[in-house]
């Protein structure tokens, strides 16, 4: 039964993939940036575009098809991790630390193309050791933080080097 689940969630994606590209540009870049809250910056990495790009989207001009199904791709999963989820806000989790102490987020991992990792971790069925070592076995050392927020005795927070 696991097996199943687990090949429908890809399936799963395309489709919705496929009723999203449907949509115009403008309506894509809408729900990302106004419903979802994202910057244009933040979904042009997303997208594997550059800023310029993203801005000529939104002046009228139409992206390639395989850039148009990337930015439907990008809406598409983050439904997916809203309603298969259960992740409330799918584009501030995008961002979060994965791990306190270290430096990935989700995004880095989406960007990496390992969006099935996201969705079975979400769904809680991949441990986050377990996807970050699929993404990168140097996990721990390569982005590790040597930085954190504290705060002081006066209530400000401010940097710390970790001991």
């Amino acid at each position: 039964m696991i097996g199943k689940r687990l090949e429908a969630r890809p399936l799963d994606l395309e489709a919705r993939t496929d009723a999203k590209v449907l949509s115009g540009i403008a309506v894509l870049l809408e729900e990302l940036a106004v419903e979802r809250g994202l910057a244009w910056s933040d979904i042009a990495r997303l997208c594997s575009v550059s800023v310029s790009a993203v801005r000529a989207w939104r002046s009228g001009e139409s992206p390639a098809p395989e850039l148009r199904r990337s930015l439907a791709r990008f809406a598409a999963f983050l439904d997916l991790l809203e309603q298969a989820g259960p992740v409330d806000d799918p584009a501030g989790w995008l961002f979060m630390r994965l791990a306190d102490g270290y430096t990935t987020t989700a995004a880095d991992l989406y960007v990496a193309g390992k969006v099935e990792d996201l969705l079975e971790h979400a769904q809680g069925r991949l441990t986050l050791h377990e996807m970050l070592d699929r993404w990168d076995p140097e996990w721990r050392t390569a982005t590790r933080s040597e930085w954190m927020v504290t705060t002081n005795s006066d209530g400000d927070r401010v940097l710390t080097r970790r001991r």
